[in-house]
């Protein structure tokens, strides 16, 4: 989603969010000074923060291109490199991924912490830059940590800060869950609905192909019985 914020591949979406949320969130190119070389996040993640409206509306200007560009990279991974898994990392997933697009995967995974007091150091510690209050503002903006544990087929608890021996295990445990679930039919649900979308075609044209064939034989059937009499 980061990537959003750079016009060399978002092409106008820069432009548009300075349209709305102010010339202030602007990183200027420095050798053009009309030119958006980016967006200041931090100026940004400030006001979407504070006013739930314009989070809305920054959501519903990137999301779509978002999107967009996970399926291709989904895409990508499920049917041309030689991975069984493809591991999509998306914060919001419960928050603003459409019904339809959840759909598409095949298990849901959880990473939890401890509870909202360590989540919030651990925010602070990732941003420095950030106030106590502005790190609040993120973490109330989201679903909580317990109702996506919830919603979630696997949840992985990160609780001892450094602990990434443990944390590498029960990854690796989720990992054999995955393809556990996948291997049952050999291809995910994604998969299996691609090939069908692929298959069916085929399968309409094989079937007028086939009714042509015994229509042809049944008139030339009852030709040659009319030709005997």
């Amino acid at each position: 989603a980061h990537d959003l914020y750079n016009p060399a591949i978002s092409g106008n979406i820069c432009q548009k969010i300075v349209d709305v949320f102010g010339e202030d969130v602007a990183i200027i190119a420095e050798t053009d000074q009309k030119q958006i070389a980016g967006i200041d996040r931090k100026k940004l993640g400030a006001k979407i923060f504070q006013d739930p409206a314009l989070r809305r509306k920054l959501n519903q200007m990137t999301h779509p291109l978002i999107v967009s560009r996970m399926i291709q990279k989904m895409l990508w991974g499920l049917f041309f490199s030689r991975k069984d898994l493809c591991v999509v990392d998306i914060p919001l997933y419960f928050d603003t991924m459409p019904l339809l697009i959840r759909s598409i995967f095949s298990v849901v995974v959880c990473v939890s912490c401890d509870g909202p007091e360590q989540q919030l150091r651990r925010l602070q510690a990732r941003n420095p830059d950030l106030t106590k209050e502005q790190c609040q503002q993120r973490i109330d903006a989201q679903t909580p940590i317990t109702e996506k544990s919830r919603r979630s087929d696997w949840v992985i608890p990160n609780i001892i800060d450094g602990d990434f021996q443990s944390l590498a295990m029960q990854v690796e445990d989720a990992r054999y869950q995955c393809y556990a679930r996948i291997y049952g039919i050999g291809i995910t649900l994604f998969q299996m609905l691609f090939v069908m979308a692929l298959a069916f075609p085929a399968i309409v044209y094989g079937m007028r192909v086939y009714a042509q064939y015994v229509h042809d034989a049944k008139n030339s059937a009852a030709e040659a019985g009319g030709d005997e009499l």
